[in-house]
C-alpha cells in the first residue's frame, strides 16, 4: 500500500505542470456543476439537483480522459506529442462508460443508501484507465476493470479506501466555512490529492495488467 501511494506522489512530481492544469480543469468543471446543484437543493428542487450533479460528474469524467492518459504515460515513462495524443483518445468510449458508471453510482446512493455504489467503485473504478490505455472500448472498459480485480479485490478495495480518505483532506478548508478563500484552498488541495490518487491508480492498473499477463 505505501508503495502504491508513494508511486502516485512520484508520478505527480514527474508531470506536475500538465497534471495540475488538467486536474484544475476537471475540478472547476465539476465544482461549477456542484454549486449549481446546491442552489437547486436550497430551492428544494431535488430532482433538478440530482440531474445537474449527474451531468457534472459525467462531463468531468469525459474531460478527464487526457488526464488518465497522462497518468498512464507517466507511469510507463512514455512521452507523447500533445496534439496527436488528443486525436488518439477514445472519447466515444469514455462517454459510454462514464454514463453507465455514474448512473450506477448515483442510483445506488439515491435509492439504496449508497451500499451498491461502494461495490461499483471497487469493481468498476479502473474503467478510466482501461479507456485511456485503449485496451477496452465503451462498456468493455467496465468489464476490464472487473476482470483485472479478480483475485485481488481486497487490494483494490484497500487502495480505493485509502485514496478516498486521502482526497477528503482536500475538503478540510471548507470545514472552516464556505467562502472564496476556503473554496480556492480546497480546489488547490484537491488538485494535489486527486493527482496523487490518479498516479497511484495508474500504478495499480499497470500492476494488475502485468499480473494478469504474467
Amino acid at each position: 500500500m505505501p508503495a502504491i501511494v508513494g508511486r502516485g506522489i512520484d508520478n505527480y512530481k514527474k508531470s506536475f505542470l500538465p497534471a495540475s492544469a488538467m486536474g484544475l480543469a476537471v475540478l472547476v468543471l465539476y465544482g461549477a456543476a456542484r454549486i449549481t446543484a446546491q442552489s437547486a437543493v436550497d430551492s428544494n428542487d431535488l430532482g433538478v439537483a440530482f440531474a445537474i450533479d449527474a451531468v457534472g460528474l459525467v462531463a468531468a469524467t469525459i474531460l478527464a480522459l487526457p488526464w488518465f492518459r497522462l497518468a498512464l504515460r507517466t507511469e510507463w515513462e512514455i512521452e507523447a506529442d500533445a496534439q496527436s495524443e488528443l486525436s488518439d483518445l477514445k472519447w466515444g468510449s469514455m462517454v459510454v462508460a462514464a454514463l453507465f458508471f455514474w448512473a450506477g453510482i448515483l442510483l445506488g446512493i439515491r435509492y439504496m443508501v449508497g451500499i451498491p455504489s461502494i461495490f461499483m467503485l471497487i469493481w468498476y473504478g479502473l474503467f478510466g484507465f482501461a479507456v485511456a490505455a485503449g485496451v477496452s472500448p465503451g462498456l468493455k472498459a467496465l468489464g476490464t476493470s472487473v476482470r483485472l480485480g479478480q483475485g485481488r479485490r481486497r487490494t483494490v478495495a484497500a487502495v480505493a479506501f485509502v485514496l478516498a480518505l486521502f482526497n477528503l483532506l482536500g475538503l478540510l478548508p471548507i470545514g472552516a466555512g464556505v467562502n472564496a478563500i476556503t473554496i480556492v484552498g480546497a480546489v488547490l488541495l484537491l488538485t494535489v490529492t486527486t493527482n496523487v490518487s490518479l498516479g497511484a491508480g495508474a500504478h495499480l492498473f499497470d500492476w494488475l495488467v502485468r499480473s494478469e499477463t504474467a
